[in-house]
């Protein structure tokens, strides 16, 4: 998955998540994620905007 792709899924399940249409743990299954990523990937967002959910992982 490319990483705007991530992005605007991760966005998705956020957006869906505020209307209490998904818990953190429906979230995060949707997402292939475990609900303690998806709710970093929240709170990040909340604190970062879009900038939160880049993927800053350096390799090497």
């Amino acid at each position: 998955m490319s990483p705007e792709v991530r992005i605007v899924r991760v966005l998705d399940a956020i957006t869906l998540h505020r209307a209490g249409c998904l818990s953190c743990v429906e979230a995060g299954e949707l997402l292939g994620f475990s609900e303690r990523h998806f709710r970093r990937l929240r709170d990040a967002f909340e604190e970062r905007g879009e900038d939160g959910l880049i993927d800053r992982r350096v390799g090497g």
